[in-house]
């Protein structure tokens, strides 16, 4: 079976047609439509990496299609305008990128961060400020930064100043290093803790405009389906593990989390435990 596993919104008409790659990497390729400079589809051979618009595909099949024009429809890939399709979706393989799992019970997300401080995990600034490995003093100074931002969210919705709030979090937009920078994937993560609480922004919308004009396509495209409450199934499993309230449910989902990248899944992981404490 050539794909593996795929994103069933890529069965949608309105993602049909012909697709260049804008990106290759050893394992991944983005693509998009010619000339838009937007992500629509990632095809990756991680077994791991089911996230939205992502087609995981084996290694053959990969790299048949990688770094070539390729067609999507609602039936697969193919190589052809006009051929049949070689790679096809399978109903039994679709992954159904839910919005992110709720938390209908504050108990569930107090024990979880009650878990992060017996592993002094806690303090999310602690978690992307420290690092076992050298930082430069750009991405130093970036960090410092984003703490700041972090404080001045803190603030905004301490007085339930919603604009305040949005605005704050659109400067970490593009803010750090890496092919989805650090403010990006701290954003992430407080989008889904967002999107797991009951709480209510208006004008969260506002952030979609901003995206488009302060940071790279890869954050663009994974920050864009955030903000639909869509979320890579690697970030979905940990809301599931707190709403289960297991400790080694909690426990693999973590540290599954935190292999993502050179520190993309510490910093997700910063933002689902401010985002946490803030909305909850």
């Amino acid at each position: 079976m050539a794909i593996l596993q795929y994103d069933q919104e890529l069965c949608r008409p309105t993602l049909s047609g012909q697709l260049v790659c804008y990106q290759e990497f050893d394992h991944s390729a983005n693509y998009g439509f010619k000339g838009h400079q937007e992500i629509l589809l990632t095809l990756t051979t991680y077994s791991h990496a089911i996230a939205p618009r992502t087609i995981i595909l084996d290694n053959r099949s990969f790299r048949k299609f990688v770094g070539r024009a390729i067609y999507l429809s609602s039936e697969g890939l193919s190589l052809e305008k006009s051929g049949r399709v070689t790679d096809s979706f399978i109903p039994e393989s679709a992954w159904l990128c839910l919005p992110i799992t709720k938390l209908p019970k504050n108990e569930s997300a107090y024990y979880f961060l009650g878990w992060l401080e017996k592993r002094n995990l806690l303090d999310e600034q602690s978690i992307f400020l420290k690092s076992e490995r050298s930082m430069s003093l750009f991405e130093e100074q970036s960090r410092f930064l984003i703490g700041q931002i972090l404080e001045e969210v803190q603030c905004a919705w301490h007085f339930r100043d919603e604009q305040q709030v949005v605005e704050h979090l659109g400067k970490l937009l593009g803010l750090g290093v890496g092919l989805t920078p650090t403010g990006d994937d701290v954003l992430t993560g407080i989008l889904a803790s967002y999107f797991a609480s009951t709480q209510q922004l208006s004008s969260l919308g506002q952030l979609e405009q901003l995206i488009k004009l302060k940071t790279n396509m890869v954050s663009e495209a994974e920050l864009s389906e955030a903000l639909q409450g869509r979320f890579a199934q690697t970030i979905q499993t940990v809301f599931q593990a707190i709403r289960s309230e297991n400790e080694i449910l909690i426990k693999e989902a973590v540290n599954q989390l935190r292999k993502i990248g050179s520190t993309s899944g510490s910093d997700l992981l910063a933002g689902i435990i401010f985002g946490l404490k803030l909305f909850i």
